[in-house]
């Protein structure tokens, strides 16, 4: 056998090596891919649009903030905040007004009636809001509970100062 004929044997065989390897990778990329189809279908199957009245008023309001006259392809800034600045103040930005509006809801939870147990995080934090919201007693009592409270810590800690009565 002359070294032509045993060159062009290896090359083919070389060849159907690579076409075989090429063929593998393009059946386990599909493979792989119909795995994730299948995958995302199965998990995003049970998935409903949200109708609460809370989440279509958060839809409104990000309506509202969008410029369609902008491609979003073009400018997706301008695109889904374009309007913002026209329907605010200078200087409001998002994470403003979500605060305010969070400062508002909470206080609505806290200003609710109390219900259910007196165990409940919801009703304490209720009290300790409603605590803090009767000026009236508070100017009433005065510093007295803070001197007593001053005075009970200073005792338990045995500090120096702790002979000081306030």
């Amino acid at each position: 056998m002359t070294y032509e004929e045993t060159s062009g044997g290896d090359l083919k065989k070389r060849c159907r090596r690579g076409k075989i390897l090429l063929l593998l990778v393009v059946l386990f990329t599909a493979v792989v891919g119909l795995v994730l189809l299948v995958f995302f279908t199965v998990f995003t199957r049970g998935l409903e649009t949200c109708n609460t009245v809370e989440c279509l008023v958060l839809m409104t309001k990000l309506r509202k903030a969008c410029n369609d006259t902008v491609d979003p392809c073009e400018d997706f800034f301008s695109y889904s905040c374009g309007n913002w600045e026209a329907n605010h103040t200078q200087g409001t930005n998002v994470f403003d007004v979500l605060l305010e509006e969070n400062q508002l809801v909470m206080k609505q939870l806290l200003e609710e009636p109390l219900l259910g147990t007196s165990s409940s995080a919801k009703e304490k934090a209720i009290r300790f809001y409603r605590s803090c919201m009767d000026t009236e007693q508070i100017e009433a009592r005065g510093a007295q509970p803070l001197k007593e409270l001053i005075n009970e810590v200073s005792s338990a800690l045995s500090y120096p100062f702790a002979c000081i009565s306030f």
